[in-house]
């Protein structure tokens, strides 16, 4: 487990929370769990704010400030995102891999390195998105 906050083969409903000043591996870390987290804001993460492994969630608003690597992080999972506000990601603000699915509604990064980064078979299905600020968008 390489999360401040890890949860492990769970489900959750309509969960709501906020990290701060994480200084593992990944402030928030889901793996093997599935539902939907209503609202979740994370600021100040050492390295990934957000980073989400063999999943099933429907998140509907995320708000990360200052991610030392990704602000989201997603691997071979299935995933649903409403709203997002993802603000100064070192790296990405969203990095997508290993055969994940990820639907976005409505996205908003800025100052990030990539925007976006899809890759290992993995598919976006993108609605909305602004991003300012960054050296690649997608």
């Amino acid at each position: 487990m390489t999360g401040c906050l890890n949860i492990y083969n769970s489900e959750l409903h309509n969960a709501s929370f906020k990290v701060s000043n994480g200084k593992c591996e990944d402030s928030f870390n889901l793996i093997n769990s599935s539902g939907n987290i209503r609202k979740l804001e994370i600021t100040n993460a050492y390295q990934d704010a957000l980073d989400m492994d063999f999943s099933k969630l429907k998140l509907d608003s995320v708000y990360v400030y200052k991610s030392g690597n990704d602000c989201l992080d997603l691997s071979g999972g299935n995933y649903k995102l409403i709203n997002a506000d993802l603000i100064s990601c070192k790296d990405n603000g969203i990095s997508i891999g290993e055969k994940s699915t990820f639907r976005i509604n409505n996205v908003f990064i800025e100052n990030a390195y990539s925007g976006i980064t899809v890759k290992d078979l993995s598919q976006l299905y993108l609605k909305k998105a602004k991003i300012n600020s960054s050296k690649f968008c997608i």
